[in-house]
Parts: structure tokens; sequence; C-alpha cells
């Protein structure tokens, strides 16, 4: 079955470790074509990023020091600990 913008999760210490990067250091997400994929880095240092696979397939992706592309915001939220009801 294909996967269609399928979230992955690398721990950000693994690539700070593996690329040696400082850090204040940011990094990019390529797909096999060299175009950046938006990423996200959650409270709880990993990064998030969409994937596609073809059915019984397998896709690549690079992470390499460099400066991401803006993009639009689709979403964002918020945690308020007043509020018993979140």
């Amino acid at each position: 079955m294909p996967r269609a913008s399928e979230m992955a999760e690398v721990p950000m210490s693994d690539i700070m470790q593996q690329l040696r990067l400082a850090d204040t250091a940011q990094i990019v997400v390529l797909d096999v074509e060299g175009k950046q994929v938006p990423y996200q880095i959650t409270y709880d240092g990993k990064v998030l990023f969409p994937v596609n696979v073809e059915a019984a397939g397998s896709a690549s992706y690079h992470i390499k020091e460099g400066h991401p592309v803006s993009v639009a915001v689709r979403t964002c939220g918020r945690y308020y600990p007043e509020r018993k009801d979140d």
C-alpha cells in the first residue's frame, strides 16, 4: 500500500552527533531529487518530516547542515495549563 505524507521521526541528538554539528547549527531535509522537505523539531528533540513511499518500495531522505527555506504555517497549537478541558 502506498504511503503519502506519512511522518518520519529522527532524534535530533542522533543528527547532531553523526554530522558533528554545533548546537546552533541549522539543518535541511532533502528528498531524492534534492528538494527541501519541510520539517519540525518537537519539544522533546525529534525531527519530524513527511515522507512518501510507493507500495512495496523504499524512500531515501538526506539530512545535512544548511539553511531551511521558509514554509507556510498550516496549523499551530498551544497547551493552556489553566484550562481543565484541554
